[in-house]
């Protein structure tokens, strides 16, 4: 991070946000995760926040989508799981996950005002291959339909939390279906730069061609 934002540190980019974006991971310690000579993510946010100060930015990519918490209902069905993870309201997976590290953030450094931000938060449909919870074996967890209640809800989000400042950015994830260290996730909106139509759209739609002479 030091040789990246060197030439940040003159006159002219002292205003510009700094960060390194974590997982959901990071949040499993206190404040921060930190296995000594494995993954010393609180000693990194200690050192970045003192180095950086108010411009350096706490991002987290939140999935509930991946969340290991989650267990299937009685049989093969996630119901319960669904009617948390899929939703953006204060008892929902998202707001409660930015409320938890808004005061972990808080707990590290002292202060109120620090930048926080979402750096990834999206759905999958169909089913992800990176996908290795018990959410897998429910069918209705990777529907195009659950893409759709999670997405709906990122677009009437507010970015309003009970408890806590909202979060400076939130940037959903993503526009195509994408590679992730070689394996396919289908997180996308459309699912390639070929695609004529997106994902989510009602049983009537038809592509509309433009035709310019």
């Amino acid at each position: 991070m030091l040789r990246r934002t060197k030439d940040s540190l003159h006159d002219g980019f002292k205003t510009i946000p700094v960060t390194s974006v974590f997982t959901g991971a990071a949040l499993g310690g206190n404040p921060f995760l930190e296995i000594p000579g494995k993954s010393q993510v609180n000693t990194f946010m200690v050192r970045a926040s003192q180095k950086y100060g108010h411009r350096f930015s706490f991002t987290f990519n939140i999935y509930p989508y991946f969340d290991p918490s989650y267990r299937l209902d009685w049989g093969s069905t996630c119901a319960n799981a669904m009617s948390t993870a899929t939703c953006w309201k204060p008892t929902c997976n998202v707001d409660m996950t930015i409320v938890a590290a808004r005061r972990k953030v808080r707990q590290l450094t002292g202060q109120k005002g620090d930048l926080l931000w979402v750096g990834e938060s999206g759905w999958s449909s169909p089913k992800s291959r990176t996908l290795h919870t018990a959410m897998a074996r429910c069918a209705t967890w990777s529907t195009a339909a659950a893409l759709q209640e999670y997405y709906k809800g990122f677009l009437n989000w507010d970015l309003q939390l009970y408890g806590a400042r909202p979060p400076d950015h939130i940037f959903y994830y993503t526009l195509r279906d994408s590679l992730n260290f070689g394996f396919l996730e289908h997180f996308g909106l459309i699912e390639s730069c070929e695609s004529e139509v997106c994902k989510l759209r009602s049983d009537e739609y038809t592509v509309t061609w433009l035709c310019l002479k």
